[in-house]
């Protein structure tokens, strides 16, 4: 979505949260800080990433994709 005040137009790409750095698993969150990890493997920066959307008062109770950490 571009703003009137944009004057050219910028292709946005999405990057994949969770990546892997000398054999480590680390996890991007959105406000600006140091990645979450590392960890062993991709199922555990991913519930690491879900536990930490929970301490951040974001509800995935109701997750309908059922990743791990949403009934935590």
């Amino acid at each position: 979505m571009d703003r009137k005040s944009d004057t050219e137009s910028r292709t946005r790409f999405r990057s994949d949260r969770f990546f892997r750095s000398q054999g480590q698993w680390y996890c991007n969150v959105r406000d600006g800080q140091a990645p979450l990890g590392p960890f062993a493997d991709h199922a555990a920066a991913e519930a690491a990433l879900y536990r930490y959307l929970v301490e951040q008062g974001v509800s995935i109770a109701d997750d309908p994709w059922g990743r791990p950490g949403a009934s935590s």
